[in-house]
């Protein structure tokens, strides 16, 4: 069986209802020693790896991952990162739980309706081109900026997550049309 963990497992901090976190990549902390891995998370994880390259194995799948380039990891799924095979990585981490994407958002279902978030459907890579590049790298900037004030706010971090996340969407559907339509996939995540 294998360990799953809340974002404050991560930072050592004893309330599990941290549900919001952004950091650097760069100025990662290691991981504390209670984190196992291979290991499951409860919470939505999302890299953007603006330099460098890393191996990461998700659900028993390798994945190369180069610069310029998004890399999601869902609720649940089983994964490691090979730290011999990670060089120079700079970037983003970006981790949401679902309730904090939800606390005051009218649409409930947009959440269930994010193929990039559903890696059974979708290729959990996206490689981002000149032209998406500068949108998804300002969202990124502008989330962690917020989340490193003195006094962060949690509406304004839930709104540039939402829009994070839209603009993600439009990058990934472009690269990845699915077949399967968001309304199926949401009632299929709701089940």
């Amino acid at each position: 069986m294998f360990n799953a963990y809340h974002i404050a497992d991560f930072f050592n901090l004893a309330d599990t209802r941290l549900n919001f976190h952004i950091n650097k990549l760069e100025e990662m902390p290691p991981l504390p020693d209670k984190i196992l891995s291979p290991h499951k998370h409860h919470f939505y994880e999302i890299f953007l790896i603006k330099e460098g390259s890393a191996i990461h194995n998700v659900d028993y799948q390798e994945y190369d991952i180069n610069c310029a380039t998004l890399f999601f990891i869902s609720q649940g799924q089983l994964h490691l990162w090979d730290k011999t095979k990670r060089e120079n990585i700079k970037g983003y981490r970006l981790m949401f739980t679902e309730d904090f994407f939800l606390l005051n958002h009218i649409d409930k279902n947009f959440l269930f309706e994010l193929v990039f978030l559903d890696n059974i459907y979708f290729y959990p890579c996206v490689s981002l081109s000149p032209n998406t590049t500068e949108p998804i790298y300002t969202y990124f900037d502008l989330l962690y900026n917020e989340y490193k004030r003195l006094d962060p706010n949690p509406q304004v971090i839930q709104s540039l997550l939402f829009l994070t996340l839209t603009e993600i969407q439009r990058v990934s559907t472009k690269q990845n049309p699915s077949k399967i339509l968001s309304k199926q996939l949401s009632v299929y995540k709701q089940f």
